[in-house]
């Protein structure tokens, strides 16, 4: 009689516990701070070179691309590597955001020590940022 009923109590905690673990497979919007960005960098990861945008019309553009995804979390990064990373900048040169684009076709990012797949298989517009280095 005592198998069956921790048989029970031991699946519905797996259960429970299957439901939290699939918070990360949920679309949901992340809050950049785009806010106080007065300048952007953005690096090819292959050859470290870097573009400044001060334009506010342009950066604006970064912002709204970046912020009009849904992500889906796809966890720790394993590796460093990236295709391009960008960074804001406030006015007294303090980092205010950074975003890793990890797959050559926009399809991933790095955010806060996270990976993220772009929800509804979309991908940040590569015409963005990959003409800047040819």
């Amino acid at each position: 009689m005592k198998r069956p009923i921790a048989f029970i109590i031991a699946l519905i905690v797996a259960l429970s516990l299957a439901g939290c673990s699939s918070d990360g497979l949920k679309e949901r919007r992340l809050h950049f701070n785009f806010d106080n960005a007065d300048y952007l960098l953005i690096y090819n990861g292959q050859s470290e070179n870097a573009v400044k945008i001060t334009d506010e019309d342009i950066l604006q553009s970064y912002a709204d691309e970046f912020s009009s995804h849904k992500y889906v979390k796809t966890g720790k990064p394993s590796d460093v590597d990236y295709f391009y990373r960008f960074e804001w900048y406030d006015v007294d040169n303090q980092k205010v955001e950074s975003i890793f684009i990890t797959e050559e076709n926009g399809y991933k990012i790095r955010y806060n020590g996270e990976n993220y797949k772009v929800g509804d298989d979309l991908n940040i517009k590569q015409e963005l940022y990959q003409n800047l280095f040819e």
